[in-house]
């Protein structure tokens, strides 16, 4: 029977008992706040600065509440907001007030006050601080049995409502749920999880669903899905425990409505527990697409599983394609359609829109293209407006018909929203010609189209923007996507006053920071938040110290405007602010002093300060490790396996691991398989192992699961990410048709795909595969005749034909997927060599080739002679998408004086979005026409240029070109150093020994490469260290030799990121004294690789 509400205080005693007594006591209570209080400020809510703080007319109830809420609310926005970070805060302070929440006598009335404040500033900010609360308190648990099971409804719903805007921000280790929820509390709590299912992290995104499926199996079905523990009989009393049935349907109708998005969080086998009857019946409803269409994006082996039951649900395919509006995310892994109706592919086109899956990308292809080739379908794609995206050759194509042959002709506004999903392929003349006043008054369709637009077609639409507005004004109305390609030039005469919400390049905001008066001070650098990638080392120094922890805890909250620079330098000023307040502050730090420094920051503090930090800081120092970003911190920093060496030692509650003896460690491989395996799979998460480590990687995983090439799907797609690291285990793995589908439906989602999964691929893809049980053996693919459909299966991979197989590719196959193999760019010379012969057998000789064709062939016409490259007819508009084919520096030349006979150029004559267009072509111009260029139209475009890669001939000659421009190189700012971009390669020894040391972590690390050796053991000891990281990162091999021991000490130092001047050489390896057992102890590394 439900409690009465008089025993609440009792329930609220109890339960914050257990809070008081436990270790792990809101370890993260202030972190959670301060986002809370943050997000307030940004509604625009002021901090409450008076002690009535709830307008009620109970004065009855608000004098009955001895330290009433208006006075808690005050104390606690000071504590927090106000604090002082230079010492201790004083336990009569902060502690005594949260001692006073803890004990709960008066929580549940601040919660309804809070409620039905008609003051939404004041309820914000008090709900910053009853969230976290709330949810310790309804997940607290006890031997009692104190937890939420405990709470009537009504007490219930009024701490879970007061708890859910703390659910987003939850470290992992206070994301736990009770083992057994009633079955009407538990479907109000994960209704409530449900809002913030796309703002945690996959891991808690799987424990919800996981919880989820153990509630629904115990409270309907009166069984368990647990393991089996040795605890199970002690905790049961002897009572057997009634273990669900492998065959149980649990995931009935009810199920999968109260699971809502956390279904795309299942694995595929839990798919196979919907009754078929019950899953058509959601799927048909409208409940299923909406349900799932709230869930983030499901894994591909997840989604088809999804797809294959529902397929079942129907006699016939065809059928399922009178529902395509019913599925959703799942339309993503519909891989293999039926013959659509024109009806039903427009209806699909826009279902696909999202999907990057290179099998969707040709389903959408041949979608487009069938209904492109009659004239009584066309008009559907122009009818689907922005809610389809075309391919740049399709967007042409469309663009071409649409303007009935007339290319520069003038287009109305209206032509141009029809036009918006196509305008990829927009001529540049067309958008010189678009009337200004109705793109700037129509600032949706401008933000929509630009983002689909080149280089060139972005400056061809500012230079027509300009003509009408002043500088100002452009950048005010103008969306993130055109105000990116603005030059520094153009950004001299604009009035930066109104643009603090503006999104800004790096270049951008080095140089427009500098326009801002004092941007130390913390209320303009708020209100110029989005300048923090121009904040530089020096802005930074003169922030007051008083202001040098909230100054962290803005550039915390703004990451997407930061780099590594102003975090490296921002936390230096930290660390030295806060030892100066007390000299062993790391060795004596509180868990409140540690919670208040931002993740962020805390892993640049120096390895002998994280070895000084006591044990008594672990829970909270994990958790910081959890939510950080380490992309931050350099890969060389010595912090890195300092930070390791830590949490390690705090998983295993201080004891040092270079104590652990032989046996100790011997124990590690006696971890239940269950663990290590789910420990494996949540490492394939990583963004990043270091090589020296994948060996050992793969050799646990052998040991742990058996033999590589006897791997079930199911545990090769767990384990991706990691087997896909290393070659010889990609080799290994079976050579099964799933193989293909894994690496197929995985590569989207890898940053790096190696030439070992390529090549498999490639091999799986063109060879037949056997039908025995053992690992299967590729047969030789060299008699393999290429068809149209593996060539458009294939897509870059066809690199790896042999010259014999491109020679047998037959005309008509050629000539159906000429742009598929004109797309790779590594192709061979020899291989260049067959295709562009094919080309001409294909489509006649080169002087009849039409610049459609050309446009098809991409990198393939990299296999034509310099004197037929100079004949082929390229326009400006068709240069983007072969610019990076790879063309060297002979071939550039010819292909300039081929577009500049085409489209009647000169150098001379060249303006901004010309010189945009030709992007790397500019590397073919002559340096006597270099020096012709038009010097301010250089002036506009050298952003758009900053990219290029010329040879150091050339690349001088643009140099010499940017100093007639800007002036010497020893005058150049951080922000000209980083809009010039690679042309800073064609400094010589003397000008790269003038820069400025401070310019010189603003060189891209693009350009690094290029600087010739010996121009590059030109800069100083401290140039070099001043580099950065990243840059230092890039050097090369012949650069090192050319320098000095000194200098090469120097670049080691700018590879570690270190905050001071000298540190020691690299980072200490994890294979030293203490982790010489690394093979054993990969398991215990998810979260805290930091790497």
């Amino acid at each position: 029977m439900a409690l009465q509400s008089r025993t609440f205080s009792f329930l609220f005693f109890a339960a914050c008992a257990v809070l008081v007594t436990s270790k792990h006591m809101e370890p993260n209570f202030r972190g959670i706040t301060q986002k809370l209080i943050r997000r307030c400020q940004d509604k625009g809510y002021q901090p409450p600065k008076t002690h009535f703080v709830f307008n009620t007319s109970n004065s009855s109830l608000m004098d009955a509440i001895d330290n009433s809420p208006k006075f808690l609310l005050t104390a606690l926005l000071s504590s927090v907001m106000n604090r002082d970070p230079l010492s201790r805060i004083p336990k009569t302070s902060t502690d005594k007030i949260m001692e006073r929440m803890w004990n709960c006598t008066h929580l549940r009335d601040m919660i309804v006050l809070m409620k039905n404040s008609s003051e939404n500033a004041t309820a914000c900010y008090m709900q910053a601080f009853m969230a976290p609360i709330s949810w310790m308190i309804l997940t607290a648990q006890d031997k009692n049995n104190t937890d939420m099971n405990a709470l009537n409804m009504d007490d219930f719903d009024t701490l879970l409502w007061s708890a859910k805007d703390a659910l987003r921000d939850l470290p992992s280790s206070a994301f736990k749920f009770p083992p057994k929820v009633e079955l009407e509390k538990m479907k109000r709590l994960i209704s409530a999880l449900w809002r913030v299912h796309a703002n945690i992290p996959k891991q808690n995104r799987a424990r919800v669903a996981k919880w989820a499926k153990e509630q629904i199996t115990e409270n309907y079905f009166n069984c368990t899905m647990k393991p089996p523990s040795g605890s199970d009989t002690e905790k049961n009393k002897g009572k057997p425990v009634n273990r669900c049935k492998p065959s149980l349907q649990w995931l009935n109708m009810e199920a999968m409505t109260m699971m809502g998005p956390y279904l795309s969080d299942l694995s595929p086998r839990d798919i196979d527990s919907a009754p078929k009857e019950k899953l058509c019946e959601f799927f048909l409803s409208a409940k299923f697409n909406s349900t799932l269409s709230r869930g983030t994006r499901m894994s591909p082996s997840l989604g088809k599983k999804w797809l294959q039951k529902i397929q079942q649900c129907f006699n016939k395919k065809e059928q399922l394609a009178e529902h395509i509006e019913k599925l959703g995310p799942l339309a993503c892994f519909w891989y293999k359609v039926p013959d659509l109706t024109p009806e039903l592919s427009s209806k699909l086109l826009p279902e696909l829109d999202g999907c990057d899956h290179p099998r969707i990308k040709q389903l959408k292809k041949k979608l487009i293209e069938t209904l492109m080739s009659k004239d009584n379908t066309i008009q559907m794609l122009y009818n689907l407006g922005r809610n389809v995206t075309f391919s740049k050759d399709q967007a042409f194509a469309l663009i071409k018909r649409k303007l009935g042959g007339q290319k520069c002709r003038n287009i109305s506004h209206e032509e141009l929203k029809e036009l918006q999903s196509m305008a990829a392929g927009l001529p540049q003349c067309v958008l010189k010609r678009l009337k200004a006043a109705d793109v700037l008054n129509d600032p949706e369709t401008m933000e929509n189209i630009a983002k689909k637009f080149s280089k060139a077609q972005k400056m061809a639409m500012l230079q027509r923007l300009t003509e009408s507005v002043t500088a100002s004004e452009l950048m005010e109305k103008v969306p993130e996507s055109l105000r990116e390609r603005l030059s520094l030039n153009f950004l001299k005469n604009a009035d930066v006053s109104s643009l603090g919400n503006k999104t800004w390049n790096k270049q951008q905001a080095l140089f427009l920071a500098k326009k801002v008066k004092d941007l130390h001070k913390l209320p303009v650098l708020r209100k110029y938040i989005s300048l923090l990638r121009g904040v530089s080392c020096a802005i930074i120094d003169k922030v007051a110290e008083g202001d040098t922890l909230t100054m962290t805890e803005e550039f915390s909250e703004n990451q997407q405007f930061l780099d590594k620079v102003a975090v490296k330098c921002a936390a230096r000023r930290l660390f030295a602010v806060l030892e100066k307040e007390r000299e062993d502050y790391f060795q004596t730090i509180t868990e409140e002093e540690l919670d208040m420094i931002p993740s962020l920051f805390l892993i640049y503090l120096p390895p002998s300060r994280v070895k000084d930090l006591p044990d008594s800081v672990c829970p909270t120092f994990l958790d910081k490790m959890e939510e950080v970003n380490m992309t931050f911190l350099p890969r060389a920093a010595p912090s890195r396996p300092k930070l390791l060496q830590k949490a390690l030692d705090c998983l295993t509650e201080g004891e040092a691991l270079s104590t652990l003896t032989v046996d100790d460690t011997s124990r590690l491989r006696l971890m239940d398989p269950d663990v290590l395996k789910a420990t494996l799979e949540d490492m394939a998460l990583c963004r990043y192992i270091p090589a020296d480590h994948r060996s050992d990687l793969i050799q646990l995983i052998e040991e742990t699961y058996g033999n590589l090439s006897e791997f079930p799907q199911e545990t090769v797609e767990a384990l991706w990410p990691l087997l896909s690291l290393d070659d010889s285990a990609v080799s290994a793995l079976p050579n099964q048709p799933w193989m293909k589908d894994i690496i197929d439906d995985m590569r989207p989602s890898l940053n790096n795909v190696s030439e070992a999964v390529n090549e498999k691929f490639f091999n799986l893809t063109v060879s037949e595969s056997t039908t025995a049980r053992k690992r299967r053996t590729v047969r030789s693919v060299s008699s393999t005749t290429p068809t149209a459909a593996i060539i458009e299966e294939l897509g870059d991979g066809n690199v790896y034909w042999t010259l014999g197989q491109l020679n047998m590719i037959p005309i008509e196959v050629f000539r159906a997927t000429v742009q598929v193999l004109g797309t790779p760019t590594g192709y061979s010379v020899e291989q260049l060599s067959v295709l562009s012969k094919k080309a001409t057998e294909t489509f006649g000789s080169v002087s009849t080739l039409t610049e459609e064709v050309v446009q098809k062939m991409g990198c393939i016409n990299r296999g034509f002679s310099d004197g037929d490259l100079e004949k082929l007819p390229f326009s400006l508009d068709n240069l983007d998408a072969i610019k990076s084919c790879g063309w060297t520096e002979q071939q550039m030349r010819s292909m300039w004086k081929g577009i500049a006979t085409y489209n009647n150029l000169t150098a001379q004559k060249l303006g901004v979005t010309e010189m945009a267009a030709l992007n790397q072509f500019m590397c073919g111009l002559s340096p006597n026409e270099i020096s012709q260029l038009n010097k301010e139209a250089f002036k506009d475009a050298v952003g758009s240029l900053n990219d290029i890669r010329c040879s150091y001939n050339i690349a001088k000659q643009l140099k010499s070109l940017a100093v007639t421009a800007f002036g010497e190189p020893n005058t150049w700012t951080e922000a000209k150093v980083n809009e010039l971009g690679n042309m800073m390669a064609g400094l010589d020894a003397t000008e790269l020994a003038s820069l400025n040391t401070a310019v010189l972590s603003y060189i891209r690390d693009t350009t690094i490469p290029l600087i010739p050796a010996e121009n590059f053991a030109a800069l100083t000891e401290v140039q070099l260290e001043a580099l950065g990281s990243d840059n230092a990162a890039k050097v090369t091999t012949e650069q090192l030799n050319a320098l000095s021991a000194k200098q090469r000490a120097a670049i080691e130092r700018a590879a570690a990121g270190s905050l001071v001047a000298k540190t020691t050489s690299g980072a200490p390896s994890l294979s030293a004294e203490g982790i010489s057992f690394m093979k054993l102890l990969l398991v215990f590394l998810l979260g805290f690789l930091l790497l």
